[in-house]
Order: structure tokens, then sequence, then C-alpha cells
């Protein structure tokens, strides 16, 4: 792995090196991998500069988005560990998750199975449900924002549009992703929950189908053969186009499609309870000679 000419940054406390390794690009900055020299821990380092945030106004933005990550401390939403700045650059350090993200493992792989779908998603949702009882919205779901774990858990990121909803509702702004965008963003009407509800049902469909759905006033969305008549069912009510009729994070979990596969994840997580090696079995030990085969190393 090479090394960025000479980049080395330094928070109050910590030195970080930077690596020739883009994970994401925004609007106003990049996502590098780091390594933090004290611990040789990897982190992932937005930066993000000071003269193109002040050209595109960007600021409260980015202080959003810094909020918003110091207040939601979920197992399923990015972690962030510090920010810092120097006369150029602001900095915020985040956890690094080593799989990419959604976007590109759907490309790589080609649709997902309800079953492997379901698990992403349901684990969306629960960062989601966390999120809405905070009154916080995301405003920006997509695959691209879902990153993976080494353990294939996922962890949402990117909330650069996320606002906090007052007496239920945020003023209308055009933000997101313009091919995604729900009615309610392009009409100029005020945001609530539900606008991130209609992203989850594209979040789905796209999983589902590997592409994005296409949108009408006129006719209604278009399903694989492939696909369950209960995953559309949900992804029909999660995309009504009138956001009222559309399901609250609770009222997701009572779909059929949802309680069918919670149920299969039940099943799956008894079986595999069941066939547990037990503590002292011969298959539980490990000869000193096998330690290094355990040993993950990083060029």
């Amino acid at each position: 792995m090479d090394q960025l000419e000479a980049l080395l940054v330094k928070s109050p406390t910590n030195q970080y090196i930077i690596y020739n390794k883009i994970l994401g690009r925004g609007a106003y900055g990049v996502v590098l991998l780091s390594k933090q020299i004290k611990q040789q821990q990897f982190y992932a380092i937005k930066i993000i500069s000071k003269t193109v945030l002040a050209k595109i106004n960007g600021a409260y933005n980015m202080r959003q988005e810094i909020l918003f990550l110091s207040k939601l401390q979920h197992p399923n939403i990015i972690k962030m560990h510090e920010t810092f700045e120097d006369e150029n650059y602001f900095y915020i350090v985040l956890e690094y998750c080593s799989k990419g993200n959604l976007f590109l493992l759907l490309k790589e792989q080609g649709a997902f199975p309800e079953e492997k779908a379901f698990k992403y998603f349901n684990q969306i949702l629960q960062a989601i449900q966390f999120m809405h009882k905070r009154q916080i919205i995301h405003r920006d779901l997509k695959l691209a924002n879902i990153l993976l774990t080494q353990d294939d858990n996922i962890k949402i990121c990117d909330f650069n549009w996320a606002t906090e909803l007052i007496d239920g509702q945020a003023d209308p702004v055009l933000c997101g992703t313009v091919d995604q965008m729900p009615p309610e963003v392009s009409s100029f009407s005020f945001h609530d929950t539900k606008l991130d509800i209609w992203s989850l049902g594209v979040l789905l469909y796209e999983m589902l189908h590997n592409s994005l759905p296409i949108i009408s006033f006129v006719t209604e969305l278009s399903f694989g053969r492939h696909v369950s008549e209960e995953a559309i069912n949900l992804i029909k009510d999660l995309m009504s186009l009138e956001k009222s009729q559309r399901p609250t994070v609770s009222e997701i979990y009572s779909y059929k499609w949802m309680k069918n596969n919670l149920a299969k994840l039940k099943v799956q997580t008894t079986s595999q309870s069941s066939r547990v090696t037990p503590r002292h079995s011969k298959q539980n030990s490990l000869d000193l000679k096998d330690i290094s085969k355990c040993i993950r190393t990083e060029n």
C-alpha cells in the first residue's frame, strides 16, 4: 500500500498516516484510508477543503454531520472517533469499514436473494428506527451510503443532509440524490420521517433487482418475476406517492415479508446455537504452531 507523498496529519492527540486509497468522494471532500500511528489502527478520514466549503456555503451541513455523528451511537451507524482542522482542511476521523459499500457489492454480485436483502434491510431499519425515535432523518439513504464491515454488517454513513425535526417536520429543501428523491422533496413540501421510508423502499427494490425503480406518477412500479408477492407489497407501500400512506418503521415490522424472514432468522440462529462446539472439545483447542495462521496482517 503506497503512502501519499509526505502526508502526515496531526490532531491535538494523535498522528495519522494518509494512504493513497480513496474510499469515497463528496461534494466538498474526499474520504481516504489512514492509520493512527500510536495504536496502528486503520480509520477512514474525511478530508474537507475549507476553500471549497466556503464556495458552496457548506459549513452548516458539515457542522450538522459532526453533531449527528456524535449523538447517534448505534451498532449500524458509522462511528466518529474525532475531528480536527489545520489551515486548509477539516478532518473527520471515522471507523474503517473494510468491505466497501452495498452499491459496489450489488454491482459485483448482482441482485441479492431475498434472504440476503433482508439481512441488510433489517439492519438498516434498526438504525433508522433509532434515528426516528430521536426525531432525526437522514435524507440521503442510498446503497453507496451503506458501508460493510469485515463481519458483513452494515453501517450507515454520510449525514451531510441529515436534519432534526421540529414538531415532527423540517423545512423544504432540495436534498439527497436526484434519481431517488421522493415526491415531497422535488415538490418542495415539508419533510418528515416518511422521507426516509420512501428511501427504504428504493433500497429494497434496488437490492432485489440490481437496478433503481422507474418512478412514474401514472403507472405502477414494475417488478421482476423472481420477487415475491410479500416483498412487492412492502415496497409498494414504502414508495407510496402519498407520504401519509407510507408505514412507519414500527409498522414495517408487521408486514408478512418481514415476519417471514424474521422467523427464518430465528430458526437459523437457534439451529446454529445447537451446533456450537462444546467448550472443552478437541475442535476448540489450538496448537501453538497454528497461531500464526490466525494472525491477520496488513500490507
